[in-house]
């Protein structure tokens, strides 16, 4: 099922199933990891990668252009 998904900005498990947690848990791929029906919406500052959506949805990037020639 891990390979299935892919890269997952938030996987919630409904299991208590102990090996597929731990599975989970090892995943890489996956950036959000809440065991229970903890709702997507509620962020804990304290965690990493939690924060402002911009952050998420962006990518900060630099950019230059010399003037063109003419």
């Amino acid at each position: 099922m891990l390979d299935a998904i892919g890269p997952t900005l938030v996987c919630t498990a409904l299991t208590g199933e102990s090996a597929l947690r731990q599975r989970l848990l090892d995943a890489v791929h996956i950036d959000r990891l809440n065991f229970g029906p903890v709702p997507t919406s509620r962020l804990n500052w304290l965690q990493p990668h939690e924060g402002n959506i911009v952050d998420f949805l962006f990518r900060p990037r630099a950019f230059q252009a010399a003037p063109l020639a003419g």
